[in-house]
């Protein structure tokens, strides 16, 4: 089903690419697809059928009433030809329908070869694993699952449901390897790379389809984007590397697709504050601020820190070329004093930040007014964050009717690919696969200012010694932002917290011991290393290559495609001038034969027709000698006056 699922994102992909009607160049070949497979042993069926053929063949959960829908439109797909062949006709607007024959091959081509496609990056991965991941290899969930998740999040936001509060997941899956694996294909292996783009690019519209996205609604020019205090420092290179472009780049997008992209003035007061404790602990050498350690990774000291941050106003809107709307002084106080406040403060470590996040959602709320209520691609204005809890908490504290006011990066690229799908496939691709690694590595990996927390909690609540100190720490700089902020939440019950960071202790004194046993076969086990090495650059080489003679024959099939449109659509022409000839004929045989019919009826006709034609001869002539005995008259006048 894996294999499956990465073919079927990959097919509806490629049936995206150069078009821009998404239902009629995608959602229908998916269907009339499915109708075909399952034509081949039945001859009538009901909706539920398609349904279940679509989940088993692409992986993808379509609506009820969304392949209802596809059904009719088949029908009205239809050639006449094909009607003829067919006879598809469907009942009770979508819900059977039934068929003498029914064979959509169409595509089949383009299926194919985004199969041999899929299977190449789903071997590729493998490969990557084997050699990387060795040691973990059985818990390590497979390629499709981490692009799938992407697609569940998505479906989620578009369909307007939340699935994690408090975006925990129950299991401790690790998508680390994946993030590994893409950024070494994308370093080494370009064509590889492309693939898991146009993949990711498939999950996309996969979740428009399950979520049952009205594409037929546009987005609007002018909406405004409010940015969230982690996205402005991303902007501002005062976080990680990693961070920095994709979110560059996604706000040029905002701008490019017509989106005016804005700041709360209480935003810029939460990255003063951070700022300032980034230059109370400055440190170059060791830095324990996610700034600090930014500032020295740009050659930036605690001067230039402390100068920006006195003007930060006019650095935010010089350098990020946005504008600063300030919150009124009612509004804050109105806002501050909600439920939402209250609820939002019991699911976090720093209670303050809370307030900071209903303002702004709320803020947003009263902006929309009653406009936003019914389609998410005409909510005019947005509050982008990096939270996904935060995200998930404004879901579940949206109004009825409403479309939630928060969004984030990786789901505003999604969103922001319905303007223009031709034009944005490829920036969309490339945006949001960056945003999904960018938001894997933040979520893995706990933050410099989270580490902090969780020492000063150690420090409050335990008494270890100084060796199982150093222990526990090396073991939580390795811990996920998740999972941290798990052991974090039971900071206050202390007999809890102390049995939990013991076994840690445990843990990571354990596989320390086994590590050292280890390294007496260190050689052995680096000269292994090397060469598993150059068997993955090989293997991986390899599938790069087939995947750029796919990539090859995939251009070739485009071209012939367009060069067989140019033929149906000259042919169409030649068809219209044919028709249009005989019945020009026609008229004309028409014609005559009213013309003999009337002579017939009417024989004293022809000479009526002689002297009337006569009559306009002779008239035409008089007026003509007329005309010209005025002109001679008229220049003889002139000639007079010239001699007078």
């Amino acid at each position: 089903m894996d294999n499956n699922l990465l073919t079927a994102y990959s097919f509806l992909a490629a049936l995206t690419e150069n078009e821009t009607d998404i239902y009629k160049t995608v959602y229908l070949p998916l269907c009339k697809r499915a109708v075909s497979l399952y034509a081949k042993n039945h001859k009538e069926g009901t909706d539920e059928d398609i349904q279940q053929v679509i989940e088993q063949e692409y992986g993808i959960s379509v609506p009820i009433l969304v392949v209802r829908k596809l059904l009719n439109s088949i029908v009205n797909d239809l050639s006449r030809k094909e009607q003829k062949t067919f006879h598809f006709r469907v009942f009770e607007n979508g819900q059977s329908f039934q068929f003498e024959s029914f064979n959509f091959d169409k595509v089949e081509e383009v299926y194919e070869r985004e199969k041999r496609r899929a299977n190449a990056l789903q071997t590729a991965f493998e490969d990557f694993i084997k050699k990387e991941e060795s040691e973990f290899i059985d818990n390590i969930p497979s390629f499709a699952d981490f692009i799938d998740k992407n697609k569940q999040k998505l479906s989620s936001f578009f369909a307007g449901t939340v699935k994690e509060l408090n975006g925990q997941d129950d299991t401790d899956n690790t998508f680390m390897p994946h993030i590994d694996f893409l950024l070494h294909i994308e370093k080494n292996y370009h064509e590889l790379y492309k693939t898991a783009e146009q993949i990711f690019l498939g999950s996309i519209i996969a979740a428009y389809l399950e979520a049952d996205v009205n594409l037929d609604v546009k987005i609007d020019n002018g909406i405004a984007y409010y940015l969230d205090t982690q996205i402005i420092l991303e902007a501002l290179d005062l976080q990680k590397a990693e961070d920095t472009q994709p979110t560059l780049e996604l706000l040029k997008l905002i701008k490019e697709t017509g989106g005016r992209v804005r700041v709360l003035d209480i935003t810029i007061d939460e990255v003063r504050t951070i700022i300032q404790t980034a230059i109370n602990n400055y440190d170059k050498n060791c830095p324990t601020t996610t700034v600090n350690a930014a500032c020295v990774r740009i050659g930036k000291n605690k001067t230039w820190l402390i100068s920006i941050n006195g003007r930060l106003n006019n650095f935010i809107s010089d350098t990020l070329k946005v504008d600063i709307d300030k919150v009124p002084t009612t509004a804050i106080e109105q806002y501050s004093n909600t439920e939402d406040v209250n609820l939002l403060k019991k699911t976090r470590l720093k209670k303050n930040s809370a307030t900071h996040d209903v303002i702004a959602y709320l803020y947003v709320r009263h902006k929309r007014k009653s406009t936003d209520i019914t389609f998410i691609q005409k909510a005019t204005y947005w509050f982008i964050t990096a939270n996904e809890s935060l995200a998930n908490f404004n879901m579940s504290r949206k109004l009825n009717g409403y479309i939630n006011e928060i969004i984030m990066p990786e789901e505003l690229t999604s969103l922001l690919f319905l303007k223009n799908p031709q034009k944005l496939y490829p920036k969309v691709s490339k945006i949001g696969l960056n945003e999904l690694i960018a938001q894997t590595l933040s979520e893995e990996y706990a933050s410099k200012e989270l580490i902090n927390e969780f020492d000063s909690a150690v420090q409050a609540n335990l008494n270890i010694s100084k060796n199982d100190y150093e222990i526990l720490l090396s073991s939580i700089a390795l811990e996920s932002n998740t999972k941290l902020q798990r052991l974090l939440m039971d900071a206050n019950d202390t007999k809890k917290f102390n049995q939990e960071i013991h076994k840690r202790i445990e843990k990571t004194r354990t596989k320390r011991s086994e590590n050292e046993k280890e390294k007496i076969d260190s050689k052995e086990k680096q000269e292994i290393a090397e060469q598993n090495s150059k068997e993955l650059a090989k293997q991986l080489s390899d599938i790069s290559s087939e995947l750029e003679q796919i990539r090859k024959e995939s251009e070739k099939e485009k071209e012939q495609r367009k060069q067989e449109k140019e033929l149906r659509e000259n042919e169409k022409k030649e068809e219209q001038k044919r028709r249009k000839l005989i019945n020009s004929r026609y008229i004309l045989v028409i014609l005559v034969i009213i013309g003999v019919a009337v002579v017939l009826i009417f024989p004293d006709i022809i000479t009526c027709v002689k002297k009337a034609v006569i009559g306009v001869t002779l008239l035409s002539a008089v007026t003509f000698i007329a005309s010209m005995c005025g002109i001679g008259s008229f220049i003889l006048s002139l000639c007079d006056k010239r001699k007078k």
